[in-house]
């Protein structure tokens, strides 16, 4: 006999009972057989193909749940803390300018040194006071004798922080050799913590160059700063 595979899974029963029972051979649309009376059909033959189609439907909707990209996030935290010890705090500095040195024009005009800046830190809960102060006037330092010459001072503030509250209280002096002043200070002062960078300006007051003795005339300015 002949038979043909439906292409409707339904036909499965009738086909493996045919392949089992009689040996067959298969072409296309039907199944033969001399005992197709005494056949008995599978009695799943009928949930197979229910069954098939609701695994495909599993597949096509179930599957791609299982693949496919969650929407869930996840976040965390790490908190970064600074310890400011209170032995730190409070503390004052105050830096010096590096050292200078400027060549007279021969001429009776002052020689102003120019432009030195100080920087000032001051961590001081009510604030600071800051001074500059020249403790003699220019004196000659090689040459044989005593001659000097009366020192002038200026200041002002270049920069500060905002908190500061820095004000200049002193901004110009100058010395006095001959009535025995040779002290020259001027002065700053802040109400609150903050740095500040101050402009000293140094003058030699040269007064007569015709008496003047060649030779290196020194002064020296002290920066001091406390708190208030």
């Amino acid at each position: 006999m002949a038979c043909t595979f439906w292409a409707n899974l339904g036909g499965w029963g009738m086909f493996s009972d045919c392949l089992r029972n009689y040996g067959m051979s298969c072409r296309y649309h039907t199944c033969s057989t001399q005992d197709t009376a005494r056949r008995v059909r599978s009695p799943f033959a009928k949930l197979f193909p229910l069954l098939f189609w609701l695994g495909i439907c599993s597949v096509v909707f179930v599957l791609p749940q299982s693949t496919g990209r969650t929407d869930a996030a996840d976040t965390g935290t790490s908190r970064y803390d600074l310890v400011v010890l209170p032995r730190l705090t409070g503390r004052l500095r105050i830096v010096a300018p590096a050292d200078t040195t400027l060549t007279h024009d021969g001429t009776d005009n002052d020689q102003p040194f120019g432009l030195q800046q100080w920087a000032v830190r001051a961590n001081a809960n009510r604030g600071a006071t800051v001074t500059f102060e020249t403790r003699t006037a220019f004196r000659n330092t090689t040459a044989a004798g005593t001659v000097k010459r009366d020192a002038r001072i200026q200041m002002g503030i270049d920069s500060q922080d905002a908190g500061g509250d820095w004000a200049v209280t002193q901004a110009t002096d100058q010395t006095n050799y001959l009535a025995g002043d040779e002290f020259a200070i001027v002065s700053a002062r802040s109400t609150q913590r903050g740095d500040a960078t101050f402009d000293i300006y140094v003058t030699f007051v040269t007064s007569d160059f015709s008496t003047l003795r060649a030779g290196i005339y020194s002064t020296t300015v002290i920066g001091t700063i406390s708190a208030n």
